[in-house]
């Protein structure tokens, strides 16, 4: 009776749900009878998607999780927007049980990001997981971004812990060795529900409009995940490294998906900050701004510079405050000072002082016009440099 009306087909997966809701509801009166519910941690979670397991779309590695929290951790109905991972569980385990001499995990505790909407918004938009189903490997970088790469099936069944052995095609996606899918809806940003609307269908790696910068990112990812955990250095577990789409900038080129972290200068040196992201036109900061912070302005139209000299791809239409420089002294090696003609009074462009304002660009992408080969300015790190932006009191400061 409590199967109700159901077809024969539904008849197995209608008594496994009622088999299931006895077992998990004999548990909790055990629980309960014993005094222990409310000092207890429970974790209920699926054992893969909707689809059958060993694939690595979404359809086989998103599942649900559930959590009730003993008296007075957590909150009650809460729906957490962060990325999590099976590998996540045991250090929160730990944290909640306050144990915080434990051996080295490759998960995250949780725990922080459930009490810190910044924390929360960092786990939901800047984080990456990694999957892997045999000889394939993935990444999921935010909720938007993900980078897929299947290779050819061997007889060789140890061949996928080889150091020789290559990328092969992709099943019914013609010759491509990879595949990257945004999985969020083009007109909110938000993640798009499968299967209904699934982006896994579209591999956008060719696609003139995909940023190759986010595309080349998120393979650089995957490739630091891998060698980080090649069974070649297993003898010494690499736990210390981070594999992010947001890797420490080389100099040469901005990299900005989505949600990016392009360079600042500062007085200590080039580091790193976030960026709006833009949909069709239409800012999109999310709940939190946090990821918007050091940008020019609050997300909108009038605020944000969008001219791709000034910060990251101009695909994306992201760009921020790279720096406020005086003179090339306030600008990290290998960058020099230019100025950044009417933005000067920009909400959030505040510079290191009254005259800043300008921007630290790479020396061989900075426009030749805006160079000068005399009046160099005393900490310049080349010959030819922006010019000297308030930063001398006499001539003795310059050349």
């Amino acid at each position: 009776d409590r199967a109700g009306t159901i077809t024969a087909n539904e008849t197995q997966d209608a008594f496994g749900a009622i088999w299931l809701d006895d077992a998990i509801g004999a548990l909790l009166t055990a629980l309960e009878d014993e005094g222990q519910l409310d000092n207890t941690m429970i974790i209920f979670q699926m054992d893969h998607g909707m689809t059958e397991k060993s694939t690595l779309f979404e359809g086989g590695n998103r599942i649900a999780q559930f959590v009730h929290y003993p008296e007075g951790l957590g909150v009650s109905g809460r729906d957490f927007q962060g990325l999590v991972s099976t590998i996540d569980i045991a250090p929160t385990v730990l944290d909640y049980a306050g144990i915080a001499d434990h051996y080295a995990m490759d998960g995250e505790s949780w725990k922080a990001a459930m009490d810190d909407p910044v924390e929360e918004n960092r786990w939901a938009h800047e984080r990456c997981l990694f999957f892997e189903a045999e000889q394939d490997r993935a990444v999921k970088c935010g909720q938007c971004n993900k980078y897929v790469q299947i290779r050819i099936e061997n007889d060789n069944g140890t061949l996928a812990h080889s150091e020789t052995w290559e990328y092969g095609e992709l099943y019914n996606l013609g010759v491509e060795r990879a595949m990257y899918t945004n999985l969020c809806d083009a007109t909110t940003g938000e993640y798009a529900l499968w299967p209904q609307t699934s982006h896994e269908r579209n591999n956008l790696i060719l696609d003139a409009t995909t940023n190759p910068d986010g595309v080349k990112a998120l393979k650089n990812t995957l490739d630091c995940h891998k060698n980080r955990t090649s069974a070649q250095d297993l003898a010494v577990p690499d736990y210390e490294t981070q594999c992010t789409q947001f890797t420490d900038w080389d100099g040469s080129s901005f990299v900005c998906g989505d949600v990016g972290l392009c360079p600042y200068d500062s007085p200590i040196g080039v580091e790193l900050t976030r960026t709006c992201k833009w949909i069709n036109d239409n800012s999109h900061c999310g709940d939190y701004h946090s990821y918007c912070e050091h940008t020019c302005g609050i997300c909108n139209p009038e605020n944000v510079l969008n001219n791709p000299t000034m910060g990251c791809s101009g695909s994306f239409k992201c760009g921020m405050c790279i720096g406020d420089c005086d003179h090339d002294g306030h600008c990290a090696d290998g960058l020099v000072c230019l100025e950044r003609e009417g933005f000067e009074d920009v909400p959030g462009c505040e510079g290191l002082g009254e005259e800043a304002g300008d921007y630290c660009y790479p020396i061989e992408l900075a426009p030749a016009n805006q160079l000068l080969t005399d009046g160099d300015c005393e900490n310049s790190s080349t010959g030819t440099c922006g010019e000297c932006r308030g930063d001398c009191d006499h001539d003795a400061h310059c050349h």
